[in-house]
């Protein structure tokens, strides 16, 4: 899900990218503005970008970036993600949130961007499980910051009840009718709100959160069986829990934890 990345200075007219000249391929560029900065025109609207933003585009779109001739150097670090779950969070990202990202320095999608550029930079990648791992994390991580809040960075209050309800019974057999009934509303009318607060349906949100959470126990807790981590993640099968994260990460849990897929 990571089909490019990498550091790069650019101060010169020639670099200058256009979202409907890039081949038909559909992928997604995150590129976020370590200093300097650039110009970018999205769907007839034109404005700068500068330091501490990042641009979030899909390709092929009506778009185009360029560094400015007179601007200082803009320095920059970008991923390309391809994939069907990557490309619909990330487009979630960018229909509500817009183009242009505003993320906080010490945010953690920011840390796991820098750390996969770096790996890639530096040695690359062991396999295409390794890279599909990295990718989902990262992708998880800036969905967890965009999504979970609303435009002014505010977390969705309505519903933070369900989300520590949700984290504090991981374990047990809890779904929509629950979150639902925590909420105070109906299955159907909390199920259409949520979706509207979130950008995705609460089942949906409930597994990603097993799912996540069960790759943090994965990784930090080495002692403990895969089969006890999905039972503690909520998953009484450990086979529908191996189906499900190979589903979501693209690599079993067993691989995820042997081979260091995070």
């Amino acid at each position: 899900m990571i089909s490019s990345c990498g550091f790069e200075c650019r101060d010169s007219r020639d670099y200058d990218w256009h979202g409907l000249k890039r081949g038909s391929e559909k992928f997604a560029l995150f590129q976020y503005t370590e200093s300097g900065g650039g110009m970018l025109e999205y769907e007839g609207t034109r404005r700068p970008v500068g330091e501490g933003q990042a641009l979030l585009l899909h390709i092929p779109h009506q778009h185009r970036y360029w560094w400015p001739r007179g601007g200082r150097p803009w320095r920059f670090f970008f991923l390309c993600l391809y994939g069907r779950e990557a490309l619909r969070l990330l487009r979630q990202i960018e229909e509500r949130r817009g183009p242009l990202l505003h993320i906080a320095v010490n945010s953690r999608s920011l840390e796991l961007g820098r750390r996969i550029v770096e790996r890639g930079v530096e040695r690359g990648f062991d396999s295409e499980f390794e890279v599909s791992a990295q990718a989902y994390q990262f992708v998880m991580a800036l969905s967890d910051e965009l999504l979970n809040r609303n435009p002014e960075g505010k977390e969705t209050r309505p519903f933070q009840n369900v989300v520590t309800f949700c984290r504090e019974h991981l374990s047990e057999s809890i779904g929509v009718e629950q979150m639902a009934a925590v909420a105070g509303f109906s299955r159907f009318h909390f199920s259409r709100l949520f979706k509207e607060a979130y950008g995705i349906p609460p089942g949906l949100f409930l597994a990603h959160m097993r799912i996540r959470i069960a790759s943090q126990w994965l990784r930090e807790e080495g002692s403990r069986s895969i089969k006890e981590i999905a039972r503690r993640a909520g998953f009484r099968d450990a086979n529908y829990f191996a189906r499900a994260f190979r589903s979501v990460a693209g690599v079993s849990p067993g691989n995820f934890r042997r081979n260091g897929m995070y």
